[in-house]
């Protein structure tokens, strides 16, 4: 990714590359948390904070997690924005918009 970004790319390939290195950025920090504060089980607030999407085989869709809130993934399409950096106020922020929306 690093070398694609660094190459002549049109303007929306080098928002989809910059919007990948973000994601892969910050999940590279959560792992580094995770090991830091030796999180092992998924049953930890750490790994229950995170937002998590997995396919459920019995809805056949995919499900959204985080804490206490599941969702089914609604598909939206938002055109390729810039992708802002994600720090730990906005994983709060979703945490927040989740936890509101399951009660």
């Amino acid at each position: 990714l690093i070398d694609m970004v660094r190459s002549d790319l049109h303007n929306l390939d080098r928002k989809k590359v910059n919007a990948l290195i973000i994601i892969d950025v910050h999940a590279r920090d959560i792992i580094d948390v995770f090991v830091r504060d030796s999180v092992l089980d998924s049953r930890e607030f750490a790994w229950e904070s995170q937002l998590r999407f997995l396919w459920d085989q019995m809805v056949d869709d995919i499900i959204i997690y985080q804490c206490t809130g599941q969702f089914r993934y609604g598909y939206e399409y938002m055109g390729l924005n810039g992708r802002l950096v994600i720090t730990a106020l906005t994983d709060r922020c979703y945490m927040t918009l989740t936890t509101a929306l399951t009660y």
